[in-house]
């Protein structure tokens, strides 16, 4: 199938590329996995009108299948990933084609460790995929998606995407190491995690009275409670195991927090949308990331004019690690294993 026919769109490509890096060791799809990939898909289907992506994944499994067979070699592969990063970069922007690698780096990473021929594969897909525009940068030439174009008109957002092409492996390499939920996480969690995310990608936080009083604030008006202190401390310690000096792993992890609420209703979306547009401009100058963290939050909750909004599902089980079995004392000790299902 031709990339930029009908039928095929940029969410194809990066069903597509998920599925490649999962499947590059010649073993098929777990339906862990595959629920994965229909999760993930689902994160940005809306917001690019899109239909849903429990029928969008047949079609990209079946083009990952023919890629894969008709690579000779290693090299061939890294070229037809390529064409696949283009199509999601040129008619969208490397927020997009960051999310697509994040989820093939993290679905790769159900079935075992990230082996370096993934990380140099979805490495390659990051700084050679083909955009609208390139901008010669510190790191040499960047390619631009159209919805880049925007973004390259604020300074600060044009200098952040000028630094993008570093440390891209380093990244895959840690949303590959953190790639489902701890036990239990639920939209309460998720709520105390992204009201501080905009400080936190800033370096700076809350005391633990300040993020109390800010979910009084706006925690009833989405949940209907306010989120307790083992949430609120959970949460926090979640937040720094996501990398927040790495706007490329954290803001993958947003977008994570963010699909706890999309099997809600329109209004607890906007409320969720409100909330971190009203934090990101109240606590300090609004930065190219914290501009980065309301625009994605748009995309999830599906606020832009063209999106289809829909209602759509929570994480399936396998995004979640199992709890850790109970102390049953001696050499019994219970040991919670973050690579098992839920």
């Amino acid at each position: 199938m031709d990339l930029w026919g009908d039928g095929w769109s940029a969410l194809s490509s990066a069903g597509a590329l998920m599925i490649m890096a999962a499947r590059l060791d010649g073993r098929q799809l777990s339906d862990a996995q595959r629920a994965r990939i229909t999760w993930e898909l689902e994160k940005y289907g809306p917001c690019y009108n899109e239909v849903e992506s429990r029928l969008l994944v047949p079609n990209a499994e079946a083009m990952a299948q023919k890629d894969l067979e008709r690579a000779p070699d290693v090299t061939a592969l890294a070229g037809r990933m390529v064409e696949h990063g283009t199509r999601i970069l040129r008619p969208r922007d490397r927020s997009t084609l960051r999310y697509a690698l994040a989820g093939a780096a993290r679905t790769t990473a159900m079935a075992g460790a990230l082996e370096p021929v993934h990380l140099s594969l979805l490495d390659d897909v990051w700084l050679r995929s083909k955009g609208q525009m390139a901008i010669d940068g510190a790191f040499g030439s960047v390619e631009l998606g159209s919805q880049d174009a925007m973004r390259a008109q604020q300074p600060d957002m044009l200098e952040a995407l000028l630094q993008s092409p570093a440390n891209a492996q380093r990244g895959l390499r840690a949303l590959a190491s953190n790639p489902v939920f701890p036990p239990g996480w639920d939209a309460d969690r998720a709520l105390a995690f992204l009201v501080c995310a905009p400080l936190a990608l800033e370096g700076a936080s809350f005391t633990p009275d300040q993020h109390l009083q800010l979910l009084q604030t706006v925690a009833t008006g989405i949940l209907g409670r306010v989120p307790d202190a083992a949430a609120r401390g959970e949460a926090c310690v979640h937040l720094q195991s996501c990398s927040p000096n790495e706007p490329f792993v954290f803001l993958t992890h947003c977008e994570d927090q963010l699909a706890f609420f999309v099997d809600q209703g329109k209004p607890t979306q906007d409320a969720v949308l409100r909330c971190i547009n009203a934090i990101a401009t109240s606590f300090g100058s609004l930065t190219a990331n914290k501009r980065e963290l309301i625009t994605l939050a748009m995309a999830v909750l599906a606020q832009g004019k063209g999106a289809r909004w829909r209602r759509r599902d929570a994480p399936p089980n396998s995004m979640f690690a199992a709890k850790p079995p109970p102390d049953q004392g001696g050499n019994l000790w219970g040991r919670w294993d973050s690579s098992g299902g839920g």
